[in-house]
């Protein structure tokens, strides 16, 4: 990691979110940031910037597969801010040795400045702050804005931005702003580290992107994993599913690989063997088999399998894991609203 030189044969991306957000705290004045050098709200924002690197360093491979084409100008040159000197340590730990990473304290405006595109991954609590920044909204102008933050519309992103004036303002002078930016909506995962991403997109019907950032967007995507394309009424569904996901099936290996050193495996090969179980199960389903099916084929009457079946449907796993993705695709809007609290402690105020 270096200072800021651009590169004169790609673009410039801006990461807005890879750093801890101080001010999303305040409703915890026992909690010190700095005192939690691991614990980085913007792990997405880190996670992709790792993918993005390894994808682009891959591409200089002429060995290397390549799984759909290069847009003319792709983004070569990543400006990075963040918040904190903690978070600016673990960026440098992380990107050392990658020249084509720079980070910035507290610069977001500057940062967004110097890029063509513009990647936001920070707290949904952290957006207004960010969005109102004097200068932000001109910085942005006439760029490609991706955000990857869950729950968050592109409308509210819009009004964050470009807000409607009220009759008030509009009888004293005021005009209103629209917006010139084109805002594109992804959702990917903490897999694209490892080219493993299912990312979701989205864009306004009314305001869509250029053919042009579309095709960009895709293939920034399309490096770190798989990419679909979603209304936008469908995406807090697809959150629970792309961007929580990981975490609700890192669960359940855990627990089948807790149930495994249980009965005397060591926790090594039940983890290597559990995990490849999962990648094993997952590549049957995208070949096209229905994930009954599968379960169906892997049980044999009156079997091992049949009945550790039977446990999971009295501990009621089925619907236990539906609620988890339900509730999962409920919060991701409601924390996009600035309501926190979760399982029916939703209680808040709205701070968007």
């Amino acid at each position: 990691m270096s200072s800021h030189n651009p590169s004169s044969e790609g673009l410039t991306m801006a990461i807005l979110g890879c750093g801890k957000h101080t001010h999303i705290f305040p409703i915890f004045p026992s909690f010190h940031l700095e005192s939690h050098p691991n614990l980085c709200p913007g792990t997405l924002g880190t996670s992709l910037l790792k993918g993005l690197v390894a994808a682009l360093k891959d591409l200089d491979n002429p060995q290397s597969p390549t799984t759909s084409p290069k847009p003319a100008l792709i983004p070569t040159t990543f400006l990075v801010s963040i918040r904190t000197e903690s978070a600016q340590r673990h960026l440098h730990s992380l990107f050392s040795s990658v020249p084509s990473v720079s980070a910035h304290k507290s610069q977001d405006v500057s940062v967004v400045a110097q890029s063509s595109i513009i990647l936001l991954t920070c707290p949904p609590l952290a957006l207004p702050s960010i969005l109102s920044q004097p200068g932000l909204r001109e910085a942005l102008s006439h760029k490609l804005l991706i955000s990857c933050i869950p729950g968050v519309s592109i409308s509210q992103i819009e009004q964050l931005l470009y807000p409607r004036l009220t009759y008030a303002d509009q009888l004293s002078g005021l005009k209103q702003v629209e917006s010139n930016c084109a805002i594109v909506r992804a959702v990917p995962n903490i897999a694209g580290e490892v080219g493993k991403s299912s990312t979701v997109v989205s864009y306004h019907p009314d305001v869509p992107p250029s053919e042009e950032q579309l095709e960009l967007v895709d293939w920034i995507f399309g490096l770190v994993g798989e990419v679909t394309h979603l209304p936008a009424g469908e995406m807090d569904a697809a959150t629970a599913l792309s961007a929580s996901g990981p975490a609700f099936w890192a669960v359940v290996m855990e627990a089948a690989v807790d149930g495994a050193v249980a009965m005397g495996l060591g926790r090594e090969e039940a983890t290597r063997l559990a995990a490849e179980g999962m990648r094993g199960t997952a590549e049957l389903v995208l070949k096209g088999e229905r994930p009954g099916d599968v379960k169906d084929r892997a049980g044999t009457a009156g079997g091992a399998t049949m009945g550790g079946l039977m446990v999971l449907e009295e501990g009621k796993v089925r619907g236990t894991v539906g609620r988890a993705v339900r509730e999962a695709a409920t919060l991701a809007g409601l924390v996009g609203r600035g309501l926190l609290g979760v399982n029916g402690t939703r209680g808040g105020s709205a701070v968007m």
